[in-house]
């Protein structure tokens, strides 16, 4: 273990703090702005350029054959594909010549189509486990690691990022840096923080005496101590941000489940926005649970159609609260942020040895649908493809050799220098040679002006993950 990871860092401490602060009741009114050791976190190129990153998680594997990757019913007729919608999709098409096939239940996306582009046939890893995939989500590992979330807000903000669910299973090692609450949790926090923000309190003076008494040294506890006294330093200022927190919390009247869903989306966007506007921090985690996912139950399988339906109001939710938020003159919150979506990994086509219409299905780590959108993105654009379109498709032997069954469906191989997939049949599997979640969260670095030291990679000592240069927008 390293030296550094001894050590108590200012934002671990802001994080912790505050999340402990709230769960026990515990007030800050410790706060003093009479201390002299407030920081800002103003900075003028951030002023001029805001750039916010949200990442929205869908825990327990989305089906995309019910959105952005159908399939025909005649793969349902030759037993292939589980279908409960019980239609045929249209063809989605953009201007470069990328095509997929999509269902009706994405219509209430249609008219944001243009803010966001779809990633199809993205091989999350060959495990099939919910945790390894969305570590590798996450982190790029399917055993976990630094999420970039905390790397983008930079020791200029006071919060690594908001984070509105738990992601349980999940590996995150700067989890830490990150504080999760509820939109009324947010709001109980922000009334609490109004009451306390500026009187001095016997505690926090008597805390900066001791930790100021041990920053002298050149050891942990020293260097704690310094990290300590400035987190308690920059506490008012963290209080008054708190403070002015001021969102809205839809509820209507007599609202159906599909309303309750959309609402309480809509809240946490708004939250995670407002954080954004008072400089709390400049990165957000939604976690989106719209029912029952994960569907090995046939009947759950079978109620899949009405919980997607709800998954893609949900979605387009998040794209109009952006929207409606004014940032500054002529410029929008979905104008400053850039947002990537995805679950862990995408469903298999059906269970072995199963009726076709009495079929749940399984996790398929080697598919998966990724949204990106919001500023920096070039929208409208459709990249990557799964095989296995047509009942008679020969499947290729990296694809057989992963997949005995045949019941999955698979990303085909990917083009990297041309950035669009190719109909290769190859003998076997290597993570360059397909669409990974890593070359998409690179491209989201390069997006995000991060530094190139955090790059994915496949392991220590190999290469980066190629960025995606045709989904930046020029």
């Amino acid at each position: 273990m390293t030296q550094h990871s001894y050590l108590l860092g200012r934002r671990t401490f802001l994080g912790q703090a505050v999340s402990t602060s709230f769960v026990l009741g515990i007030t800050t009114s410790c706060f003093a702005d009479q201390l002299g050791l407030i920081k800002s976190y103003k900075d003028s190129s951030l002023a001029n350029d805001p750039h916010y990153f949200l990442t929205v998680a869908i825990p327990n594997g989305v089906d995309a054959t019910y959105l952005f990757d159908a399939r025909p019913l005649e793969m349902t007729v030759a037993n292939l594909q589980v279908n409960y919608l019980g239609e045929d999709p249209t063809l989605w098409q953009d201007s470069k010549g990328g095509s997929t096939l999509v269902t009706s239940l994405v219509k209430p996306l249609e008219k944001w189509r243009s803010n966001f582009s779809i990633i199809n046939g993205v091989v999350m890893s060959t495990l099939d486990g919910h945790e390894q995939n969305m570590n590798a989500f996450l982190t790029g590992n399917p055993f976990g690691g630094d999420m970039i979330l905390p790397i983008h807000s930079t020791e200029k903000f006071p919060i690594g990022f908001i984070q509105t669910g738990p992601m349980y299973g999940t590996t995150i090692t700067n989890s830490a840096l990150g504080l999760t609450m509820s939109p009324d949790q947010c709001k109980q926090l922000s009334k609490s923080a109004a009451n306390f923000a500026s009187a001095g309190h016997p505690i926090t003076r008597s805390l900066l005496r001791l930790t100021q008494s041990k920053t002298g040294g050149n050891g942990r506890l020293s260097h704690s101590a310094r990290n300590l006294s400035q987190a308690i330093g920059m506490a008012p200022d963290m209080a008054q941000k708190f403070s002015k927190l001021d969102f809205d919390i839809p509820t209507g009247n007599q609202p159906s489940e599909d309303e309750k869903f959309t609402n309480n989306i809509k809240a946490n966007v708004n939250m995670i926005a407002a954080t954004f506007l008072n400089e709390l921090t400049r990165s957000a985690l939604l976690e989106m649970n719209p029912g029952d996912l994960d569907t090995h139950g046939p009947q759950d399988a079978k109620d899949l159609p009405i919980v997607m339906k709800r998954l893609a109001l949900g979605l387009s939710a998040i794209f109009e609260a952006l929207a409606n938020i004014e940032h500054s003159e002529g410029r929008s919150m979905l104008d400053c942020t850039t947002i990537v979506i995805s679950s862990e990994f995408s469903r298999t086509m059906r269970q072995p040895g199963l009726a076709i219409d009495k079929s749940g299905t399984d996790h398929n780590g080697l598919s998966n649908t990724i949204l990106v959108g919001g500023k920096g993105i070039q929208g409208g654009l459709i990249l990557g493809e799964t095989d296995y379109r047509t009942p008679d498709e020969e499947l290729s032997q990296a694809h057989l050799s992963l997949d005995g069954q045949k019941v999955r469906r698979m990303g085909k191989p990917f083009d990297f220098a041309k950035e669009e997939h190719t109909n290769s049949h190859l003998t076997e599997y290597s993570p360059y040679s397909y669409l990974s979640p890593n070359n998409i969260t690179n491209t989201l670095q390069e997006i995000l002006k991060i530094d190139r030291k955090h790059r994915f990679k496949f392991g220590r000592e190999t290469p980066n993950a190629s960025v995606l240069k045709k989904l930046i927008k020029a």
